[in-house]
């Protein structure tokens, strides 16, 4: 399984070929509660950053399982 890391300020990641049992990867203190979806987006609430699009997957059905921290 691939591990899609995300981080703050590093702009938006676009994940072509997410499918289970990959997991995104938050760091820099970052964790599931601190996240808000729409649609195929991950956005980092605090900012409003979008941190990753997801093609072909609605974000919204992402649970915390989907990540790990770094």
């Amino acid at each position: 399984p691939d591990v899609f890391v995300l981080a703050a300020g590093n702009g938006t990641d676009t994940i072509t070929d997410f499918q289970t049992p990959d997991e995104i990867g938050l760091s820099g203190g970052i964790g599931f509660s601190d996240l808000s979806f729409s649609g195929n987006n991950i956005i980092l609430t605090s900012s409003s950053e979008v941190l990753a699009t997801l093609t072909g997957v609605d974000t919204t059905t992402l649970t915390s399982s989907d990540f790990t921290t770094f």
